[in-house]
């Protein structure tokens, strides 16, 4: 995503190196660039903060939209239910 507000390019994979897609959580990253990353860290803990799901974390995607009174964001993604 590039976000309109920052000038930065961000990204939200899916967390790579658990077996079977049984990941817990989701990273971002951001870049000024598009060749120099920065990993912002753990963005949403499955476990942590969402009561509905605790594994299977993927396929991430997030908008950002400006409003009147700044910006808004949305983050969309992908989690196996009732298995936590």
């Amino acid at each position: 995503m590039y976000s309109q507000k920052n000038g930065k390019f961000y990204l939200y994979p899916t967390s790579d190196g658990f077996n079977g897609w049984s990941g817990t959580y989701f990273k971002a990253f951001s870049s000024p660039d598009l060749v120099h990353w920065k990993d912002e860290g753990v963005i949403l803990d499955l476990p942590k903060d969402v009561s509905w799901s605790k594994k299977n974390a993927w396929a991430p995607t997030i908008i950002e939209q400006k409003t009147a009174t700044g910006y808004k964001y949305a983050y969309y993604f992908c989690a196996g239910a009732k298995i936590g």
